[in-house]
């Protein structure tokens, strides 16, 4: 469940939405949390965010608590950690893991969960997941969020093979074999000569 922005044409996939006006939102969201297993909080340097946070550590216990960080820009996420760790009264993982390829095209964003043991403790859960499993943000979500499944006492299933990445090898295969049927044919052929 979430606040959607009052007069949006279409909400942003995902949780289901409740519209209140800016002055009922607060209240709102004191009580959704309350009444939730589980409270997810996305990352970001505003005030709301900080507020909801602040308000989250008092009205949840650490386990129920998670935080989806989703392609934040590094400095962003430096500056969220700060805020955040002032807030909960522990540091938040220092360095996150960037996204594949962040590296070699100079710029890095940090996408995973984290989440809290009893203690407040943060453990930084990466999106990642299985080969023949992983691609979409749903997916990698469901790899990361295994322990917060399991913590909950919920069954936790692994997502169906993606067939588009079993497609997508396919021409690599039908290559490899025919390239060793080759070498093979060339071996076969200088040792019938020798």
């Amino acid at each position: 469940m979430a606040i959607g922005r009052p007069g949006e044409n279409l909400p942003t996939p995902g949780a289901a939405r409740i519209y209140v006006s800016d002055e009922e939102w607060k209240n709102v969201v004191n009580r959704q949390m309350q009444a939730t297993r589980l409270v997810v909080i996305r990352a970001g340097i505003g005030e709301n965010v900080l507020w909801e946070l602040t308000q989250a550590v008092r009205a949840v216990e650490p386990q129920k608590l998670l935080i989806l960080v989703l392609e934040m820009k590094a400095e962003d996420y430096e500056s969220f950690r700060t805020k955040a760790s002032a807030i909960l009264g522990v540091s938040l993982p220092e360095q996150a893991i960037p996204r594949r390829f962040g590296r070699v095209f100079g710029f890095r964003r940090v996408s995973g969960f984290i989440n809290f043991a009893a203690d407040w403790k943060p453990s930084f859960l990466v999106l990642k997941g299985p080969y023949f499993r992983s691609g979409s943000f749903k997916r990698l979500a469901k790899y990361a969020l295994r322990p917060v499944f399991e913590s909950l006492g919920l069954e936790w299933r692994a997502p169906p093979i993606s067939v588009g990445q079993i497609a997508g090898v396919i021409p690599f295969v039908i290559l490899g074999v025919a390239a060793v049927g080759v070498v093979a044919v060339i071996l076969l052929a200088l040792l019938g000569n020798g």
